[in-house]
C-alpha cells in the first residue's frame, strides 16, 4: 500500500488519473492519526490509558499485604478536578470508573499481570523479615517550584523521580527502613519509557533552546489560520469537530451533542475541557443547518475535511524535522578517528534518558503481555541499570531518521545467539503530536530488542 506522504509528485499524478488517490490519501490520513498523533478510531481512544492507570491500581492492591482480607488501592495525595475525569481523582474513584467501561476479559488480564508482578518484585526487593508498609500512587511528578507527590509522600524533593508508585519497606514490626519507586508498565511491547518535551530534546540533543519550537513554528502558524483564534484547547476543540465529522459525517456529531445534553441532564460532573468541545460542535451544527441546499451542505463537510487533513498534513511535516534534528543531534554523539569508533556519548545519553539517577532506589515493572494468550512475562529490574544492561549486549551504535522516528542500530554481540552479529534495534526516539496536531509536541522513547 502506498503512503501518501511518500509520493513524488509523479505518482500522485498517476494515482490521480488511476482514480486510486483519494483512497491512498484517506488511508494515509488514517495511518498517521493512529500512529503519529496517538488516535485511535476503531477501539476506544482511552483503552490503553485504562489499562495502564488500572494495572498501576491493582499493582498497588497486591502489592500492599500478603494477607488478601488486607489488602487495598493505594493511598494519595489526589483530589477531584474538572480535566479528566477518567483518570483523576482518588484511586477508588478512578478505578470504579475504568471497571465500569473496560472489557471484562482485559480487565482479567489486568488482574492476572498485576498480581504476578506484585509477587515476583516482593521476591526480589524485600529482604528476609521485611515487608510493604504503605503504598502511594505517585503519578503528579515534582518540580523545583512546587512539591509533587513523591516529595508529599517521603519528605524528599526529587524531580528526576516519575514513579507511578512508592513502597515503603519496613521491618516485620512497621518500622520504616526506606522507600522504593515503580514505574509501572504493561503492553504486548516495550514500553515507552520517557516522553520528553521540546525543551529536553534540546538539552538532550545538543541544540540551543528554543530550536525545536523554530521547527514547529511553521505547523502553529498554520493551524492558527486555519482554526479561528483564541486557546490552543479551543482550537483542538474545533481540530475533534472536524475530525468526528470526517471520519463519521454530521450525525456522528448529532449523536455526540445529543449524548452531552443527556449527561448534562443527569447532573452528570461536565470537565472545562467537553464544555469547550460542546461549545465548538455547537457552533458547527448551527451553522451547518442554516444551510438550505445539499450542495451547500457537502462543501461545507468538504472544507471541514481539508481544514482537518491540512492540519494534520503540515503537523507531520512538521514533526518529521524534529525527528530529523534529533536523529542529527544524537549522532554528534558518536565519535570517529579512523579506525575508532566512540559511542559511549549516545550510550551516556540513552543512560541518562532511561536512568534518571533519584533520590530512592527505583525499579520498572513491565508485566508483558502476549497476543491471543493470558501468559504473562514479569520483566522487573532496576532503573538505575535498565538501560546499561540492555546496550552492553550490542556493539557499535549507530543512528537513523525515518519519518517521526530516530532508531539506534546495534550489533549484537552475543556468542552463541543465533542472532550473534546481526544488525538490530537497540532503540527509537518518536516525536508524536498528543491527541491530534493542535496539542503541541513530546517525544517518546523505547528501548528495543531486549533479552526475553
Amino acid at each position: 500500500m502506498y503512503n501518501y506522504y511518500d509520493l513524488t509528485i509523479q505518482q500522485r499524478i498517476f494515482l490521480e488519473r488511476s482514480g486510486l488517490l483519494s483512497e491512498v490519501y484517506s488511508k494515509s490520513v488514517a495511518k498517521i492519526l493512529h500512529e503519529e498523533f496517538l488516535i485511535e478510531s476503531k477501539k476506544p481512544a482511552t483503552e490503553n490509558d485504562d489499562m495502564g492507570k488500572l494495572h498501576e491500581l491493582r499493582l498497588a492492591y497486591h502489592l500492599s499485604s500478603d494477607n488478601e482480607a488486607q489488602k487495598h488501592l493505594p493511598e494519595h495525595h489526589r483530589a477531584e478536578n474538572n480535566e479528566d475525569p477518567a483518570h483523576n481523582g482518588d484511586p477508588k474513584s478512578v478505578h470504579d470508573r475504568i471497571v465500569k467501561r473496560l472489557d471484562t476479559n482485559k480487565q482479567n488480564l489486568v488482574e492476572k499481570a498485576s498480581k504476578q508482578s506484585a509477587d515476583e518484585w516482593k521476591k526480589q526487593y524485600l529482604k528476609k523479615g521485611e515487608k510493604v508498609g504503605h503504598v502511594y500512587w505517585t503519578s503528579n511528578r515534582d518540580t523545583e517550584k512546587k512539591p509533587g507527590d513523591h516529595e508529599k509522600t517521603t519528605g524528599v524533593k526529587d524531580t528526576n523521580s516519575n514513579a507511578d508508585l512508592m513502597v515503603q519497606i519496613t521491618d516485620k514490626n512497621g518500622k520504616h527502613l526506606r522507600w522504593h519507586g515503580i514505574s509501572a508498565k504493561i503492553g504486548e511491547n516495550e514500553p515507552n519509557l520517557s516522553n520528553p518535551g521540546l525543551e529536553t530534546l534540546e538539552k538532550t540533543t545538543g541544540y540551543e533552546k528554543g530550536h525545536m519550537n523554530k521547527l514547529m513554528s511553521g505547523h502553529e502558524n498554520l493551524v492558527s489560520q486555519l482554526y479561528d483564534g483564541g486557546t490552543r484547547e479551543s482550537r483542538h476543540a474545533q481540530w475533534k469537530v472536524d475530525h468526528t465529522a470526517s471520519n463519521g459525517g454530521i450525525e456522528a456529531l448529532r449523536k455526540e451533542h445529543q449524548d452531552h445534553e443527556s449527561k448534562v441532564a443527569s447532573g452528570e460532573k461536565i470537565s472545562k475541557k467537553e464544555l469547550v468541545h460542546h461549545e465548538q460542535r455547537s457552533r458547527f451544527l448551527s451553522e451547518y443547518d442554516k444551510l438550505k441546499t445539499d450542495n451547500e451542505r457537502s462543501a461545507f463537510m468538504a472544507r471541514s475535511k481539508h481544514r482537518h487533513d491540512m492540519a494534520v498534513e503540515s503537523g507531520v511535516k512538521a514533526r518529521h524535522g524534529v525527528a530529523d534534528a534529533v536523529a542529527s543531534g544524537l549522532s554528534k554523539k558518536i565519535k570517529v578517528s579512523g579506525d575508532h569508533y566512540d559511542d559511549s556519548g549516545l550510550r551516556d545519553t540513552i543512560n541518562r534518558i532511561v536512568s534518571p539517577e533519584t533520590k530512592f532506589q527505583h525499579s520498572i515493572v513491565h508485566s508483558k503481555t502476549k497476543k491471543g494468550s493470558d501468559d504473562i512475562q514479569s520483566d522487573i529490574g532496576d532503573q538505575s541499570t535498565y538501560a546499561s544492561k540492555h546496550l552492553s549486549r550490542f556493539n557499535r551504535l549507530e543512528v537513523e531518521h525515518k519519518g517521526i522516528t530516530a532508531s539506534i542500530y546495534g550489533t549484537l554481540n552475543e556468542p552463541g545467539n543465533p542472532k550473534h552479529g546481526k544488525r538490530m534495534k537497540v532503540s527509537e526516539f518518536g516525536v508524536k503530536g498528543t491527541s491530534g496536531p493542535m496539542m503541541g509536541t513530546n517525544g517518546t522513547f523505547k528501548l528495543l530488542n531486549k533479552q526475553k
